[in-house]
């Protein structure tokens, strides 16, 4: 008289729609955006490895050749970034 109950449809893990590259899966990740003001050397660079793991990190170099639309693509990256790191 046991009756077979139906187990509900687990959402399948691999589903590319809920998954993002990376260390937290369906989640997105946390974004950083770098300005360098200068070409950083190798302490710098070890630093700014440590300081972005786990997030996806954009490099903006201020000391290359630029033009005006570049600038206001800085601007509009600024805000979209959630954490924005200016290096000396």
């Amino acid at each position: 008289m046991t009756e077979q109950q139906e187990t509900p449809a687990r959402p399948d893990r691999t589903d590319r729609r809920n998954m993002d590259i990376g260390i937290c899966p369906r989640r997105s990740r946390k974004k950083m955006l770098h300005i360098l003001n200068s070409p950083p050397d190798s302490t710098q660079r070890k630093l700014m490895s440590a300081l972005s793991l786990g997030y996806h990190t954009l490099e903006f170099p201020l000391y290359e050749e630029n033009t005006p639309g570049d600038y206001e693509d800085l601007v509009d990256l600024i805000f979209e970034y959630n954490q924005v790191l200016c290096w000396w």
